[in-house]
Formats: structure tokens, sequence, C-alpha cells
């Protein structure tokens, strides 16, 4: 881990960097939370199987915009495609991911997908990520992963790029990442270190200090972050509903004090995840019947939000078609409201 001194400097470094490359926008966000990672899959769902209809993505997107700016997504397979056009008219931002796995044609109609969704005109879309945990999984080698990015940024769509990895993979292979990305994305997972909900928030810092000083002058984000609400224990890491609420507000603490921006892993329990796992199900802000859990009661009680709403759970359970609109103050309204920036999320190197 890096000494305070180091991260004190590293912090000095992404300062001086974010002026000159126009990264103002991930500061002040006015909202609770930076972004939310977000995936569609209700229960009953899931890749490759039964799939949500847009009018449950709408529902979804509806309750984020009151603590968050934005929302973070990991492929553009299938009815992915579409959220980026629902983001949009949900007033969020997004993150768009391409998923990178062991199966190159696959891979290739990703990216291929990717370039032409950033290429449509959406001012929702603020980055590109190309992989999640690629090189953690070992599902593509450094060469092979530089190649999926080179043909993202060879197709000048004019949105920053990058990829998204453990912060210690980032520190790693950073003498060929860093020239390839324009920003750093780095996830930061308290539990699967074994630690507890009051040391994660600190092990996030440390970690995002750490890919700062090995990506000097280009911005760096905390791309995952969060703690399980069920499952089963990692020696002082012990999931529960209370852990992940102490774990987020002292995040959104320090996160605030030192000016780093994070997305939240995730915004709903996703049922089909038992790949990673009893955990693998208990991610969520918010339970896969789309009612709230108590960090996000937390969260709403630290910066005086009001709540949704009565009815607006049940319209995001029901998924109706309207298009729906939740204001600052969790009110509902019967249509879309676009709002925009008016500069970029990042200013692409050239």
């Amino acid at each position: 881990m890096l000494s305070p001194a180091l991260a004190a400097l590293s912090a000095v470094l992404l300062s001086a960097a974010s002026a000159s490359s126009g990264a103002a926008a991930f500061s002040g966000t006015g909202k609770p939370l930076d972004y939310i990672c977000y995936s569609p899959y209700r229960d009953g769902q899931a890749p490759g199987g039964a799939s949500p209809t847009e009018a449950q993505i709408s529902a979804d997107l509806a309750l984020i915009p009151p603590l968050a700016k934005g929302i973070r997504t990991y492929t553009v397979a299938g009815i992915n495609a579409r959220v980026p056009e629902l983001a949009r008219a949900a007033g969020l931002e997004i993150y768009l991911g391409a998923w990178i796995g062991t199966d190159d044609a696959a891979n290739l109609a990703e990216v291929d997908t990717l370039i032409a969704l950033a290429k449509s005109g959406n001012p929702a879309i603020k980055g590109l990520i190309v992989g999640n945990e690629v090189l953690l999984r070992g599902d593509a080698t450094e060469e092979g992963l530089l190649a999926y990015l080179k043909r993202v940024r060879d197709a000048a769509t004019g949105i920053p790029v990058t990829t998204a990895d453990i912060y210690l993979d980032l520190v790693t292979h950073a003498a060929a990442l860093a020239p390839a990305v324009d920003f750093a994305l780095c996830h930061a997972h308290p539990y699967w270190e074994d630690l507890a909900a009051g040391e994660g928030a600190s092990r996030v810092l440390q970690g995002w200090s750490a890919v700062k000083g090995a990506y000097p002058g280009k911005p760096v984000l905390v791309g995952e972050t969060g703690f399980p609400t069920a499952g089963e224990a990692r020696n002082a890491a012990v999931p529960s509903e209370a852990a992940e609420a102490d774990f987020l507000v002292d995040l959104m603490a320090k996160a605030a004090s030192n000016g780093m921006t994070f997305m939240w892993f995730e915004a709903f329990d996703e049922a089909w995840k038992g790949n990673e796992g009893a955990v693998g199900a208990h991610w969520g802000l918010w339970n896969s019947d789309r009612s709230e859990k108590p960090a996000l009661t937390r969260v709403r009680e630290t910066v005086g939000l009001a709540r949704p709403r009565p009815g607006l759970r049940d319209l995001a359970r029901e998924a109706s078609p309207a298009a729906l609109r939740i204001d600052a103050l969790g009110r509902l309204r019967e249509a879309p409201v676009l709002r925009w920036d008016a500069t970029p999320a990042l200013a692409a190197p050239h």
C-alpha cells in the first residue's frame, strides 16, 4: 500500500491532471452518489435466458435520478443495447460497457455494437468501458485486451475509452494499459479482501490512490465498490444490511473529503449471479423486488433526501410502460425530463 506521503502526492498529480484534461465533471455531482452500476435482470431473467422489457428497464432507471448522476453498464448484447437511450430519457449519464470474454467473435460483436452506440449521437454516453475484470479472470491476454481497446479508440467516437479491473491488476499492467486508456477505472471490494465493513472505505481510498500513482496524468475513478447484504462471511467481512449501510455512508464521507468519484455496485439484487457464491445475488441498494434496503434509507437520512412517493416502488415492480421521471424531491412526474451538462465528462487526449 502507498505511504501517506505518496498518497498525498498522487492526489496532487490527479488534481493537476484533472485541470488540464477536462475532468472537472467528475466532481460536484449534486447527488448523494456519483454513479450506480446497473444490470437489468430481474428474478427469472438472466443473460442468455429471459430478458427484461424496455418498460421494466425504464421503471428501474426512474428510481435512480434522485440518488445518482448516472449509471455504469457491462454489456451491449440484446436488450442492453437499448439502455443508453432509456438512460437518456431518464435524465441519466451512462458509462457504457462491452463484455469481453473468451470468445473472440462475441467480443468483436460487443465492441462493434459499443462503437455504433457511441456514434449514435446520444449525449448521455460519457465513457466507453472495454471489458470488465478481463485480466483478473484471464479471459484475454494483455495483448488481446489492448487490441480491443485500440479498435474502439481507432473508431474515433470522441468519447473517452477505458477498461475496468481490480486496482491491483491495473497497477500491475499500468505500463501497457496507461497509454491505451483515456482514464482509469479501478475496482476495490473490501469484502473480497476479507475486510470488515468499517475498514472498507479506507481500503478503497488506498486502492484508488495506488492507481492514481500508476496512471499519472489520467483521471481515476472507482468503477466498482460495494458490500453484500447476505451470504457467506470471509473472515472479518460479514455480509449484512447494516454492514452495507455502514460502509456506504463511510465511503460517501471519505470520497467527498478526498475528491474521489465512485460507482456503487450495484443497483438491484440479481438472483442469477449464483456463480459468485451465496453473496452474488445480494449486492444491491434495492432488493430484487425493487424494495429499498436499509443502506438506501441511511443515504436518504444522511443527505436529507425525501423518499419516493409511496406508489413508486410498485410502479417499478410492475414496470408500467408509461415514461417516468423523479425530480430532486422524489416526486413522480409523468413525462421524461432531459437534463445534460454542457461539457463532456472527459476530454480525450489527442
